[in-house]
């Protein structure tokens, strides 16, 4: 088999598409493919109907709708699985992985529509304001983006700082901070 993604110039062809859903179907994991793997896509889906349409022989007709076919599963298992990949809610998870450009926007507007249904029905926001832990920094602690993507820091020794739970909870277990007792 020849693999698309060797020579990025190379035109996706029919037996490149069904050994590419093949990998997809059979991994958990999402296989490579170019970034412009859609306009390739495109472009074969557009030439091979043109040619079926052309020739009407029903053997062209018959491996266009095949062709239609294998795009669609693929492109839904694809779907699957970056669903499950934005449902973790993890933006830096998602560069790490093989998506194409289209793909990582749709995960990033997946991610941020399920913040917003997490927010409005699970009312976390009224309880991330409640839900602060009084910290005493350590040793110096660079400016870091947390867990739920705000910017934190820096922090200087013995400073005294009140984030919220899950901020103060990482910054204690990897001992830059102690819990505040008040006095």
């Amino acid at each position: 088999m020849s693999n698309l993604n060797d020579n990025s110039n190379k035109q996706l062809d029919y037996n490149t598409l069904r050994e590419l859903y093949r990998q997809e179907s059979k991994q958990a994991e999402l296989t490579k493919v170019p970034d412009d793997f859609y306009q390739k896509l495109n472009s074969l889906l557009i030439e091979t109907k043109t040619l079926a349409n052309k020739s009407q022989k029903l053997e062209k007709l018959i491996e266009y709708k095949n062709m239609i076919n294998i795009a669609e599963s693929f492109v839904n298992i694809r779907i699957r699985k970056i669903i499950r990949l934005a449902s973790l809610l993890d933006n830096e998870l998602l560069t790490k992985k093989k998506l194409t450009h289209e793909e990582e926007e749709f995960a990033k507007n997946l991610i941020n529509v399920i913040k917003d249904f997490k927010t409005k029905h699970t009312y976390k926001e009224d309880m991330e304001q409640h839900s602060h832990k009084k910290i005493v920094i350590l040793q110096e602690v660079p400016e870091y983006v947390g867990k739920d993507g705000k910017t934190y820091g820096p922090f200087n020794k013995n400073q005294v700082v009140d984030l919220p739970v899950e901020e103060s909870d990482y910054l204690i277990s990897t001992q830059f901070a102690k819990e505040y007792e008040s006095v």
